[in-house]
């Protein structure tokens, strides 16, 4: 009995140093290493697709309206068809224009859509300098999805226009089709988007340029002003002291004020409404207020006349108003043209 209880104190014994020795080496092994920390996740990349344009036709551009028509060429390369913007831009400065003849192929991988666009556009003109103005015609396309999902990329390698556009008065001097964002302050609706913070969204925009190309209108609307300049300016040279003189002297001014007055009343219906004075209202404005000097001048040297001063004082009154003609009027008149047309 006492041999076996040895042999059972033993045993046990043996197996409480199996298990000391056990969690020693345990406790001595090295920690397993963590888990390295995966990569934060970066938002992926806007999708886009290339879109160009050729322009066909530009017609009835309405000035006073602030309208125009257009006729161009719309297409798009895009990856997969999903990212076709085309079927819901929207024409953000357009009066629903028409969309027909989509031709929809793949083209070396590209989903390809072309569609023809026709209608009619709305933009301001500011017509200050007419007839030396020049103006961008804008068509605005605005993409459905925002930019965190869609851009734009012009095709700036293939987008024209035709050279046998016709505007009557006026002359292209450029196309182009370039893009920009627009950030609104509604999501309108897409809830993926923090509250109120809006959303924005890429833009497409069709740039025509276009120039006054009827030059004889310059001629017509200013040709009375530069008359009534001259006949002013020789009024002057008649330095008569007797009343029939001075009497031929104001009624030639008085003609020349009436057909200042009536060819801004003809200006008035050539010239769109616009927001403040036009080139050619100040044309009329200076030559207004020289025949008024004129006149002012007449009456001063016939009162001289009449209260016996010399004709010699008389004489250099009338010399200052050809001084104030030549110099003043010409410069005033030279600096108003110059500015229109530069500005233009």
């Amino acid at each position: 009995m006492a041999s076996e209880a040895r042999w059972h104190w033993r045993a046990h014994s043996l197996a409480l140093v199996a298990v000391a020795l056990g969690s020693l080496l345990a406790l001595a092994a090295p920690a397993p290493r963590a888990a390295a920390a995966a990569p934060a996740a970066t938002p992926a990349a806007a999708s886009s697709c290339r879109v160009g344009s050729y322009l066909t036709d530009v017609y009835n551009l309405d000035p006073a309206q602030g309208t125009f028509y257009v006729r161009f060429w719309l297409w798009s390369l895009c990856p997969r068809k999903s990212l076709d913007p085309l079927p819901l831009a929207a024409f953000t400065n357009g009066d629903n224009p028409s969309i027909t003849e989509s031709q929809q192929t793949i083209e070396r991988g590209l989903y390809r859509h072309l569609v023809l666009v026709q209608g009619q556009f709305r933009q301001p003109l500011d017509m200050r300098d007419y007839p030396f103005d020049a103006h961008t015609l804008r068509v605005i396309i605005t993409a459905a999805p925002v930019t965190r999902y869609f851009r734009f990329v012009p095709d700036t390698a293939d987008s024209g226009f035709s050279h046998g556009i016709l505007l009557p008065g006026w002359r292209i001097t450029g196309f182009q089709v370039t893009t920009t964002s627009v950030h609104f302050t509604s999501n309108f609706g897409i809830i993926t988007l923090p509250p109120g913070t809006g959303s924005t969204h890429s833009r497409l925009v069709l740039r025509i340029g276009l120039a006054d190309s009827n030059g004889i209108v310059f001629a017509q609307l200013t040709g009375p002003l530069f008359i009534v300049f001259l006949i002013t300016l020789l009024t002057f040279l008649l330095t008569g002291t007797d009343a029939a003189s001075f009497s031929g002297r104001i009624a030639a001014l008085g003609a020349a004020l009436f057909t200042v007055v009536l060819n801004m009343e003809k200006v008035d219906g050539a010239i769109p409404d616009t927001s403040g004075l036009t080139m050619v209202d100040d044309l009329h404005l200076i030559t207004l207020l020289y025949v008024l000097l004129a006149m002012a001048i007449t009456v001063a040297c016939w009162r001289m006349a009449i209260h016996g001063h010399e004709a010699a004082k008389i004489k250099r009154l009338n010399q200052l108003g050809i001084l104030a003609g030549l110099v003043g009027y010409v410069t005033a008149a030279t600096v108003i043209i110059t500015l229109a047309v530069t500005a233009g």
